[in-house]
């Protein structure tokens, strides 16, 4: 049995997750933030691969691979085939959207980081170059001052 990568349980039928196309990792569809509907969705939809946060991006994927729960009412999802396509465009829909409001929300978070560092940076040098002409301004004043001193 495959073993989560985000919490080191197996994942089975009571626990269901699924695969990373890129990486092969298994994890949890809870620790994924995915709902056992979007599970589903996932699963019946073919032409969807899913990758983990941590592949995101990275490179191009390869197939989905899944383990779903038990389902008491499997003839349901014969019946209701029909109306899969409109629920499975929904459902990747809002997937779409929690990707985008994710990869947002960290882009944000490294653009802030990014820009406090060059700020703390040049806040720094800026520090410096002060500190340098208040030295020398010293150092300027102190040797006029001994110059007249020992001139008068």
């Amino acid at each position: 049995m495959a073993k989560c990568s985000t919490c080191s349980t197996l994942v089975n039928k009571n626990n269901p997750g699924l695969q990373c196309s890129k990486c092969k990792k298994w994890i949890h569809g809870k620790c994924a933030s995915l709902s056992a509907e979007q599970l589903n969705v996932l699963f019946l939809t073919k032409s969807v691969e899913w990758q983990c946060k941590t592949c995101v991006g990275k490179t191009k994927p390869t197939r989905l691979s899944c383990i779903l729960p038990d389902n008491e009412e499997e003839e349901t999802y014969e019946a209701e085939e029909t109306g899969t396509d409109r629920d499975t465009k929904m459902m990747l829909q809002e997937i779409k959207n929690e990707v985008q409001t994710t990869i947002r929300r960290e882009l944000k978070r490294e653009i802030q980081t990014v820009i406090r560092e060059e700020l703390q940076r040049s806040l720094q040098f800026f520090s410096d170059k002060i500190d340098d002409y208040e030295k020398t301004q010293k150092e300027t004043t102190e040797k006029n001052c001994f110059n007249g001193q020992t001139t008068a």
